[in-house]
């Protein structure tokens, strides 16, 4: 396998945080998520009318899965990020040495 470096930066290695930032995203979602459902279960025993504690459980949940989401978003933007520029450092280091072999300058 070749090593697809440009400038210092391992694509690979770069693909691998990118991956890294995801999962631990996914992570901290699951975790949020978690804590939703304790909190929602704490709630469920509280010694409040049903209708109440349904709402609230509701609401608890829903928030927690728009954070967990939020998440994501940002770490799925932020590894993605992390791969357009290795691409655009990799198409430039290929222009380069392109115009060093052919003796054409951009």
């Amino acid at each position: 396998m070749s090593d697809m470096s440009v400038g210092g930066l391992n694509i690979e290695e770069i693909d691998r945080e990118a991956e890294m930032i995801i999962l631990e995203a996914k992570r901290r979602a699951q975790e949020i998520l978690k804590q939703a459902r304790e909190k929602a279960g704490e709630i469920l025993r509280r010694p409040f009318p049903t209708s109440e504690i349904e709402e609230e459980r509701k609401k608890v949940l829903e928030e927690a899965s728009k954070r967990a989401e939020l998440i994501l978003q940002e770490a799925k933007a932020t590894s993605q990020s992390l791969i357009e520029r290795a691409k655009a450092n990799y198409e430039r280091a290929i222009k380069y040495v392109l115009s060093l072999v052919t003796g054409i300058a951009d």
